[in-house]
């Protein structure tokens, strides 16, 4: 028997579920926590942020979340400028 780890989706069609509902659950999580690094973002949603980002970036556009900086949280380090 094989056994090992589910690669995560690498992109968003890959979820076989509705974008606007990816979106809709992002935009609550982000709302609730207020503040959020990507690291954060894809352990409460459980998916790698690479998936996320084209929302993210979508939502910069449209000015409904802002991207302040990048956090220095335990983890992180080494990790793309995005997710932290």
């Amino acid at each position: 028997m094989v056994t090992g780890a589910i690669e995560g989706p690498k992109r968003l069609e890959d979820l076989h579920v509705r974008r606007d509902l990816v979106a809709s659950l992002l935009l609550r999580t982000l709302a609730f926590a207020d503040q959020l690094s990507g690291g954060a973002i894809e352990t409460r949603l459980g998916l790698p942020f690479e998936t996320l980002q084209p929302i993210v970036e979508e939502f910069q556009k449209a000015q409904l979340m802002d991207t302040m900086g990048f956090s220095n949280e335990p983890g992180l380090e080494g990790r793309p400028i995005p997710v932290r």
